[in-house]
């Protein structure tokens, strides 16, 4: 029998959280913690007793791809799964079910990692190159978002931090033309869009922006230059990893130095001045001078955003908005247009690219 995804979508409504539909037979609530995360005592009483349960099979794509699961286990920790196996269906009459193959979320490799997060709490992630892993990493994410199954964001966030960070280019932050970026060497474009159907504010989203801050920061066009224009959901990604960045700021000696949120290194901002250099002077006189307001927004209000994000992409009035805010974000900790950055991707993209 082969599983529909839109019905099960249906089932798992807005109506009905994902995370409130009932088990039967088994406790009232979706376990979404890691196992490693509990208790023993809670583990022996609450779970253990679920291995021996009847088990239900499971076909990815094909007969080829077979796994007899206990259907409480999956049951208890993926409220997909329950709607599949106890909301009447034909799969909860048969125990059985196929799971149509979907490039980038539902693939052998990524059903294998779910299972060993839901039965073991982690999750491992070794290809057999990096750029592999990372593609990995997104799949099983996006499975997961899918299953409805949680607490998995920040272990896979860092297994890929790992892998970005061993196969950085070293010294790249002391930037030269022609150097290529520090730790995007093995993101794609492919990675970027399909990590970009994730949840706002998913862990693995957050990595893959926080990688691209050193090339947006030292260099005039960036690797995911494009990617910003035309995934919004990057841009407002990539614009709170700079931000963050920028709060890292510190002056050593003759140059202005930020802590690269990869491997918590200090690195020199290229093209930075000296501190006591006659043009640094009137940079500091002009923009560091503490200030109750945003010095260019204060007749601009979150209404207008809204408004103009309703125009065409890189409209004018839309650009001129946006530069107008630029002085906010580099200055402020929490600036006044914080929130509209976040949630309006079209401005999120406006202001990332007027920098």
């Amino acid at each position: 029998m082969t599983t529909s995804l839109a019905t099960i979508s249906n089932i798992l409504s807005p109506a009905m959280s994902a995370h409130d539909l009932p088990a039967v037979d088994m406790p009232n609530k979706h376990v979404q913690e890691s196992i490693t995360e509990m208790q023993s005592s809670e583990f022996a009483k609450t779970i253990l007793p679920l291995y021996s349960g009847a088990p239900v099979t499971i076909y990815i794509g094909s007969a080829d791809n077979k796994f007899i699961l206990p259907k409480a286990i999956l049951s208890l920790r993926s409220p997909y799964f329950a709607a599949m196996f106890e909301r009447g269906f034909n799969e909860g009459i048969e125990q059985t079910t196929t799971l149509e193959l979907i490039d980038g979320i539902v693939t052998v490799r990524a059903f294998e990692i779910l299972i060993q997060w839901l039965f073991t709490g982690q999750v491992t992630i070794k290809e057999a190159t990096r750029g592999e892993s990372i593609s990995v990493g997104i799949e099983f994410s996006r499975l997961a978002d899918m299953c409805g199954v949680m607490g998995t964001e920040d272990q896979v966030a860092e297994r890929l931090r790992v892998v970005i960070r061993d196969g950085r280019v070293k010294d790249s932050w002391s930037y030269s033309a022609g150097e290529l970026e520090t730790n995007t060497q093995n993101i794609t474009s492919e990675h970027i869009i399909s990590a970009s159907q994730l949840p706002h504010g998913h862990a693995v989203r957050d990595i893959l922006a926080a990688a691209s801050v050193e090339g947006y920061i030292q260099r005039k066009s960036h690797r995911f230059s494009e990617e910003c224009y035309d995934i919004p959901e990057f841009a407002a990604d990539l614009l709170l990893a700079v931000k963050e960045t920028l709060l890292t700021l510190t002056m050593g000696g003759h140059t202005i130095e930020f802590k690269d949120p990869m491997s918590e290194e200090r690195f020199v901002l290229y093209g930075s001045l000296p501190l006591d250099g006659p043009e640094n002077q009137a940079v500091t006189s002009s923009w560091s001078r503490p200030r109750n307001a945003d010095s260019n927004t204060l007749h601009i209000t979150p209404e207008h955003i809204l408004a103009a994000s309703k125009l065409p992409r890189s409209h004018t009035v839309c650009r001129v908005l946006a530069m107008a805010s630029v002085e906010g974000y580099l200055q402020r900790k929490t600036y006044k247009f914080s929130k509209e950055a976040e949630h309006i991707l079209g401005f999120a993209v406006d202001l990332l690219v007027s920098q």
